[in-house]
């Protein structure tokens, strides 16, 4: 699981967000081609499935649209809130192919706008 204390200053990281809800195992296939063009440029791909949910012990999380997410019991807003810490981090975003149909990423995208990331759209 990566941690942002993990993190360190001396490389290129690049988010990689993009449709994951109802895709086949997550959708992991195509975050892990993005990641292979990432490592190509010498960069650090920081992939949302490697990044934990944020825990709130003492609180059930609610359902989001009707599911929890896997056996964690974390709806996907409680990882949400882990992914976007460790977005904030990195250099630039990296959109997949069906992002703007996907909660998370555009919200992910839009705080990208406000902090002024470079976001790139896979090719």
């Amino acid at each position: 699981m990566l941690q942002i204390e993990s993190m360190p200053d001396l490389n290129t990281y690049a988010y990689i967000c993009g449709p994951m809800a109802k895709k086949a195992n997550l959708n992991r296939e195509a975050f892990e081609q993005a990641a292979e063009v990432i490592r190509r440029r010498n960069h650090v791909p920081v992939i949302p499935h490697e990044i934990p949910a944020v825990e709130h012990p003492g609180r059930e999380c609610p359902t989001y649209y009707g599911y929890r997410a896997g056996q964690s019991g974390h709806d996907p807003g409680c990882f949400l809130r882990g992914d976007i810490a460790v977005m904030v981090k990195c250099h630039y975003i990296y959109r997949l192919e069906g992002w703007e149909d996907s909660v998370g990423a555009t919200a992910e995208t839009k705080i990208a706008e406000i902090l002024k990331m470079t976001i790139e759209d896979a090719a």
